[in-house]
């Protein structure tokens, strides 16, 4: 899901993917591109919309389409990947975008993070899955699954920038976020938040008393880290605040819907000002009438950005 300048919003799956104006009218459809996509469909720089739609359904690779619903082109990918399905974002420079190819299926291997330019062809590819990151120093930061390394960054030509292991912090969640100075904030071992700075550096390492913890996302004004977190799996989700020094603002218990509990479904979306925070939950699989809910939640007033120590 991604924005226009202009308002129009674009969505896929499904085979499709769709613009639509703000009015809520259809604008334009591109079909036939794949069942699954593995990123995007993402608004770039240039007003086209990029993405990949997995080849493991038959999907045609990366595509471009342009502004007005052309699809400009199509890009052939490595087929024997897994069918892992999430909603990954395409990252962007000035001249090039940035996204994920899943593990192979079998046999083995890495996740693939592809470097495109815009207007076609492939820079690189290197070892990487996930949520790539597009820092504020021009650097690339995925999960690298090359050497044991499952923290990293690339610089713009796909040399390495810097590295973690992963025994140190624990097995790395999907998404990643980055803040506004452009630190990187990485889920690791269920319940760890690791901040690294954008030159690789270990700024905070705290755990956090859930179980699990999903989807970190930084106020656009750096003074409160919003994530998902669960005690258990019959416990109700959460959504709680921590500011930069580690301790919790607020927590909010989610709701059940048609007597079973939401679950995050999606990556949080800040409103420009910060007081607002936008996320998709899971269905109810057992509502004849089944639907997804998007929750909106103010963030509060708090005090400004506040050093770690």
């Amino acid at each position: 899901m991604s924005l226009m300048s202009d308002g129009t919003l674009v969505v896929g799956g499904a085979n499709n993917v769709i613009a639509i104006w703000p009015d809520g009218t259809r604008r334009w459809q591109v079909s036939g591109l794949g069942a699954i996509f593995s990123a995007g469909p993402t608004v770039g720089p240039d007003a086209h919309v990029y993405g990949i739609a997995n080849p493991f359904y038959g999907g045609v690779g990366a595509f471009e389409i342009s502004s007005e619903g052309v699809l400009v082109r199509t890009i052939g990918l490595r087929t024997n990947v897994n069918g892992q399905s999430y909603p990954y974002r395409v990252v962007f420079s000035s001249t090039d975008w940035f996204a994920c190819l899943p593990p192979p299926a079998v046999g083995g291997g890495a996740g693939e993070l592809h470097s495109f330019r815009l207007g076609g062809g492939i820079n690189w590819i290197r070892s990487g899955q996930g949520q790539a990151l597009r820092l504020a120093n021009g650097s690339i930061y995925a999960q690298r699954t090359d050497n044991g390394n499952n923290y990293g960054a690339y610089l713009a030509n796909g040399n390495v920038a810097w590295s973690h292991s992963f025994n140190t912090f624990g097995v790395p969640q999907f998404f990643p976020n980055s803040g506004p100075d452009g630190s990187v904030y990485q889920v690791a071992g269920g319940s760890r938040l690791v901040k690294f700075s954008q030159t690789g550096s270990v700024v905070a390492n705290r755990t956090y008393g859930y179980w699990t913890l999903q989807y970190p996302a930084v106020r656009p004004d750096d003074s409160l880290i919003l994530m998902n977190g669960s005690y258990n799996l019959t416990d109700p989700r959460e959504i709680f605040a921590a500011r930069q020094d580690g301790s919790i603002a607020w927590t909010l218990k989610l709701p059940k819907e048609g007597d079973v509990f939401v679950s995050p479904m999606s990556v949080m979306s800040f409103s420009p000002d910060g007081q607002t925070v936008y996320q998709g939950m899971t269905w109810n699989n057992y509502d004849p009438d089944t639907h997804t809910y998007l929750y909106a939640v103010r963030t509060g007033n708090v005090p400004g950005p506040r050093a770690l120590p």
